[in-house]
């Protein structure tokens, strides 16, 4: 049930973030901060429960996190620049 938990919350905040990437909004990229702390908790509970995969596991999630937040940082940087109104 954790690991449908932790696919499931994985793609979902993809999908938000690259949503949030091409129209930025405030509520968008805190249900991305929502999905992706998710997935991390999740994976840490996973990674604990069973770490005989612990090396590929962690790569892969920091690769997860860095595509996450790249899309996060662009999306505050295009809402920040966004007109008032």
């Amino acid at each position: 049930m954790i690991v449908f938990f932790h696919v499931l919350t994985a793609l979902a905040s993809l999908v938000v973030a690259g949503v949030a990437f091409f129209s930025p909004s405030q509520a968008k990229l805190r249900l991305t901060y929502v999905l992706t702390a998710g997935m991390l908790a999740s994976g840490v509970y996973l990674v604990v429960q069973n770490s005989s995969h612990l090396l590929k596991a962690c790569v892969m999630g920091l690769v997860y996190l860095v595509v996450v937040s790249f899309e996060i940082a662009a999306a505050r940087h295009k809402l920040a620049k966004a007109p008032v109104g």
